[in-house]
């Protein structure tokens, strides 16, 4: 199968009118808008069994709106996520790492991810993120996996090498299950409460 190349086409808001609350809880809204000679490229591959997604602009996976999030790992599937080194496509809320999402993220299921993280982080959420099951094999510029709240390990076998944090959670991380191996890091696990209940882990790190 040859590679899929989609284009997203930018555009610029010359007007945008937001209207007021409707029953349901939405907004009218009314914009002019003028399309750009700019966009975003988004080469799909198939190779094979799994999922081969590459943008060089943003992330390639970016979840701005959802009560939860699940990404499930189907059996021997080798699925990967890259992103380029710098952010520029435009957005309110910007992504911050290579697979995004601005809720709760759920990570599950048997087959392998890969994410080569270049610009920030690899797998990241502004919620919790919860690793249930998958081989993960994590390069991140920042942090391999990042949390604006909870993180949780319940399961799967993470390789990871990241150029700050393996796991990064702002208020609390718990390490229930799972296998864990970082070749390199600057901090290993960082939050402002761990908990490690079970695993297996190994860390190289430079501080701690």
């Amino acid at each position: 199968m040859e590679p899929l190349t989609l284009y997203a086409p930018a555009k610029v808001n010359l007007t945008l009118t937001v209207g007021d609350r409707r029953p349901d809880g939405y907004h009218d809204v009314s914009t002019v808008m003028q399309a750009v000679g700019l966009y975003d490229t988004l080469i799909l591959t198939h190779g094979g069994a799994g999922l081969t997604l590459t943008c060089q602009s943003s992330a390639p996976l970016y979840v701005l709106s959802a009560d939860k999030v699940s990404l499930t790992l189907a059996p021997d599937t080798v699925n990967t996520f890259t992103d380029g080194k710098a952010y520029t496509a435009a957005f309110e809320k910007q992504p911050n790492a290579c697979i995004c999402s601005r809720d709760d993220l759920v990570i599950n299921g048997t087959g392998t991810l890969n994410v080569q993280g270049n610009f920030n982080n690899g797998i990241g959420t502004k919620n919790d993120l919860r690793i249930a099951g998958g081989e993960l094999d994590i390069v991140a510029a920042d942090d391999a996996l990042h949390s604006d709240l909870e993180g949780l390990l319940a399961g799967g076998s993470l390789a990871i090498e990241a150029g700050d944090d393996a796991f990064h959670a702002e208020t609390k991380l718990v390490i229930d299950d799972g296998t864990v191996d970082v070749t390199g890091c600057y901090e290993g696990y960082e939050a402002e409460k761990i908990y490690v209940n079970g695993g297996e882990t190994h860390i190289v790190a430079s501080d701690d």
